[in-house]
């Protein structure tokens, strides 16, 4: 805890460097460790949960190159798991926001991502029909 003021600090300016930045694995990283950083702190930090979900939105956003690139890097692998798709289902399924649950799971299983994100789009289903009939 003493040290997250520091943490929050690298990540901002680590962002700055993003448009010099060459590896699109390296910004890829970079919001990765942006997602996990301010979701730890989402309950002790007023807007935590908004940068979480903000460095969600970036990895998401530069998903299809970061796909790409791993794919690149390390031919013959499957895509890793996506930090940023996942966390963002995550929280938007406790918001009852199932309709974006689905839609990002979908997208990230078209993309390829390594992940349970048919169960997932499943189950938001469900609940989003159960809750259309209350």
């Amino acid at each position: 805890p003493e040290n997250r003021s520091v943490a929050f600090k690298l990540i901002a300016k680590a962002e700055e460097l993003v448009p010099q930045e060459p590896s699109i694995l390296t910004v890829h990283f970079l919001y990765h460790q942006k997602i996990q950083t301010y979701y730890r702190w989402r309950d002790e930090i007023p807007d935590a949960l908004q940068k979480a979900v903000e460095g969600c939105r970036q990895q998401i956003e530069i998903g299809p190159q970061a796909a790409i690139a791993f794919k690149r890097e390390y031919s013959g692998e499957v895509l890793p798991s996506h930090t940023g798709f996942k966390q963002l289902s995550i929280i938007e399924e406790k918001s009852g926001n199932f309709a974006e649950v689905i839609r990002l799971c979908e997208l990230a299983e078209s993309q390829g991502w390594a992940g349970d994100w048919l169960h997932r789009a499943e189950r938001a289903a469900k609940r989003q029909a159960k809750a259309a009939k209350a």
